[in-house]
């Protein structure tokens, strides 16, 4: 329960009361504007705490964009390159084996006469094999080897052109800020201003132009007759009469 003052008496009553205790003022009016009054109070406290809510939620917003943007630049950076496979060297390799299983298998069946009396140590078709295996060996040796060069340059190469390519991202995400910073708007003079000042010159001119006319204008009078006389007149033209410096 609160308390208003009379406007005729200034007494405090109590805000339910219709009328003044002591004077018998009506207040009714007086009441109506405290109601209003509170019930603006309770309307700006609402809008307040809508605009705190809007703002929490903006601010949660942007939270969650700054998450986003910085998601795919932490999975770029878990994303590590991974090495490309190399054909050639890899294919070398199986010859390679695949050699030196044939020529050894050879000379390990033949050595250890594993068809019994067959045929004798270091036969002739052990031998075959082995010389097959051997070259076979040789030849993927060379292909290993050459296939190690070739991707060891590709890899150079690429991880050139890989470097290549972010400076120029680089570069690109700096040119928008560079025309940004030299793309400045020009201050153009305001045509508020500018007319301001050509009334000005040519209030001024008036000024001038008048003040000429008045000096021209400013003429003596001759006492003996009243006729218009310059300053430097030493006489009359119409009289005749001599002036005094």
């Amino acid at each position: 329960m609160g308390e208003i003052e009379c406007p005729a008496c200034g007494a405090k009553v109590s805000s339910d009361a219709t009328s003044c205790e002591e004077c018998g003022a009506d207040l009714k009016e007086e009441l109506e504007e405290k109601k209003k009054e509170e019930k603006e109070e309770e309307k700006k406290e609402e809008e307040k705490e809508e605009e705190g809510e809007e703002e929490e939620e903006e601010e949660k917003e942007e939270e969650k964009t700054e998450e986003e943007d910085e998601e795919p630049e932490t999975e770029k950076e878990e994303e590590e390159p991974k090495e490309k496979t190399n054909y050639l060297f890899v294919g070398g390799l199986i010859v390679l084996i695949f050699g030196g299983l044939m020529a050894f298998g050879a000379m390990i069946h033949d050595s250890l006469k594993i068809l019994g009396s067959a045929h004798d140590v270091w036969g002739p078709v052990d031998m075959q094999y082995i010389t097959i295996g051997i070259i076979i060996l040789i030849i993927g040796l060379i292909i290993t080897v050459v296939g190690k060069v070739i991707g060891g340059k590709k890899g150079e190469k690429e991880e050139e052109e890989e470097e290549k390519e972010e400076e120029k991202m680089e570069e690109e995400d700096d040119e928008p800020e560079t025309e940004k910073e030299e793309e400045e708007p020009v201050e153009e003079p305001e045509p508020a201003k500018t007319e301001e000042k050509e009334e000005e010159k040519e209030e001024e001119k008036k000024e001038e132009k008048e003040g000429e006319e008045k000096e021209e204008e400013e003429e003596y009078e001759c006492p003996a007759c009243g006729a218009a006389i310059s300053e430097d007149a030493k006489k009359c033209p119409s009289c005749g009469a001599e002036f005094e410096d």
